[in-house]
Order: structure tokens, then C-alpha cells, then sequence
């Protein structure tokens, strides 16, 4: 299995497809699983790097502390060892913290930005619910099948998404559980989206930007969306109907139209 041993840790990556270079970075807890509606669409035309963040999938997973200038600098780590020089950069929810923060850390390693289901951080984005963030907060008490199936509802517009997907959502269940991460662990991704804040940063992000949110995300209110857009200088912003945080797999078909005809310049939909 191919790992890169980068900044004291080893992270497990995959590359799929030919073409220009593309990064998928993941959201808080995943892992590689969370791009199975986007790895046929997106490898034909990338060459598609998806990789486990420290602390998550096959990737090790340190106590902590971590912070995203960490995970930014895990990333351009492993696209050293890959001998990648520009990249355009997807990141979704923690992922898209971990964007924002490679692009203004890293920027001649950009080619366009995709931001999705995220915000800058600090005091002026607009908080997670309580309610998220008690259902990603580990729950010692139930089996981690049951905090799943318990908590993952609520990344949906709408929170009978599962019922009504009852095979899909066991296969993501199933996946979830394959890899999971110590308790340790994640509670050290969330703790590194405490101290996130690029707010007065973004404009300097030079990279032409889209900012994707669900119009029903109940996780990352959609308005941040709206904030990033203002803030970074090359932006369009996409808000998609119907779709809550995990639009990427709701609302899979637009998602990875709109991503396309952004980075292949090919049109607009939005």
C-alpha cells in the first residue's frame, strides 16, 4: 500500500486517473470512502490524489495536538515525495480549513481552489450549531456503529436521507467503521478547528475560488459560504439547492458538474 512518510507521520494516499493534477482533501473523521461519488467523474480527467489526513483512514494517528498549518504543511510534505509542483486543491468541511490554510501557506503550489461546506474560522464565522457539535463530539456510551447512524443524519438536508438510502447508508456505515479513528485522534482534529482563523488572510489568496455549500447545511450554515466569497478576491460562489453538508454525496451529479466546469473551464452553471 503506498504511504509517504511526511513530518514524523505516515500518510496513505491513493492516484487515480491522468491528467492534470487534482488533491481531494478530507472532512473531519473520514476517510478515502468519502469520495465515492466523486473518483469515476473526477479521474477522468485528473490525475486524483485522495489521502488519509494524520489522525484518520490508514494514515497514523498521534495523540495530537494538531493545528491546519500542521495538516497544510502534511500536504505539501506529500506532494514534495510525489514531485507535484501545482495542484488544484478540493477540500470539504475540516478539509476546506485545510485548503484555505495550504493555499495561503503554499500558493505556488495552486492552481485553482475549491472550497465546500466550510468557513475561515475565528469569532466572525457563523458557529456550528450546537446540535453538530454535540453529535461529532465521541460518545463513549454507544457502540461507534450506534454514534454513527446516531449522528450522521444530520449531515443531510434532510435527516430521513438514510432511511430512504437504507443500502447506500449501510455501505458508508460499513466504510466508516473499517478505519476508524482512536479516540485520541479525533478529538484532536476537532480541537484544531477551535484555533482556525484566516478571516484577515483570505485576500491574499491569489488562486481563482469556487465556494460550494449546500443550501441546507445544517453543520457549516451555508451563510459562511456568502462570508468566503466576499473575503477571497477570485471567488464564484455555488450554492446548491437541496443539499446539506454532505452535498458531495446528496447532490453528487451537480456537485461534480459544477467542480468540472470550474476547473476545466468549460462554462457555468451556477
Amino acid at each position: 500500500m503506498p504511504y509517504a512518510a511526511v513530518n514524523g507521520v505516515n500518510l496513505y494516499y491513493e492516484i487515480h486517473g491522468n491528467g492534470p493534477n487534482l488533491v481531494l482533501i478530507e472532512g473531519t473523521g473520514y476517510d478515502l470512502w468519502m469520495w465515492y461519488r466523486q473518483m469515476p467523474a473526477f479521474s477522468r480527467h485528473f490525475r486524483t490524489l485522495i489521502y488519509d489526513n494524520r489522525g484518520a483512514g490508514r494514515s497514523d494517528k498521534p495523540a495530537g495536538p494538531y493545528s491546519h498549518a500542521m495538516n497544510a504543511a502534511d500536504l505539501a510534505g506529500l506532494l514534495d515525495f510525489l514531485k507535484w509542483e501545482r495542484s488544484h486543491i478540493l477540500g470539504v468541511s475540516m478539509g476546506g480549513f485545510i485548503a484555505q490554510q495550504f493555499a495561503l501557506d503554499y500558493p505556488g503550489h495552486v492552481e485553482k481552489l475549491v472550497l465546500v461546506a466550510t468557513g475561515f474560522g475565528g469569532p466572525n464565522m457563523v458557529p456550528v450549531p450546537l446540535e453538530a457539535v454535540q453529535a461529532m463530539t465521541p460518545n463513549p456510551t454507544l457502540p461507534p456503529a450506534d454514534r454513527i447512524r446516531q449522528a450522521m443524519p444530520l449531515a443531510f438536508a434532510s435527516k430521513d436521507w438514510p432511511e430512504r438510502n437504507r443500502e447506500e447508508f449501510d455501505r458508508i456505515v460499513a466504510w466508516r467503521m473499517q478505519y476508524p479513528p482512536t479516540a485520541e485522534s479525533a478529538m484532536a482534529q476537532i480541537m484544531a478547528q477551535m484555533t482556525f482563523n484566516v478571516e484577515k488572510r483570505l485576500s491574499a489568496i491569489t488562486a481563482p475560488t469556487l465556494v460550494i455549500a449546500g443550501a441546507d447545511d445544517h453543520v457549516v450554515p451555508p451563510e459562511n459560504a456568502n462570508l468566503l466569497a466576499a473575503a477571497i478576491p477570485m471567488s464564484t460562489l455555488d450554492i446548491i439547492p437541496g443539499a446539506g453538508h454532505l452535498v458531495f454525496i446528496e447532490k453528487a451529479d451537480r456537485f461534480n458538474q459544477d467542480v468540472l466546469q470550474f476547473l476545466l473551464g468549460t462554462g457555468n452553471s451556477m
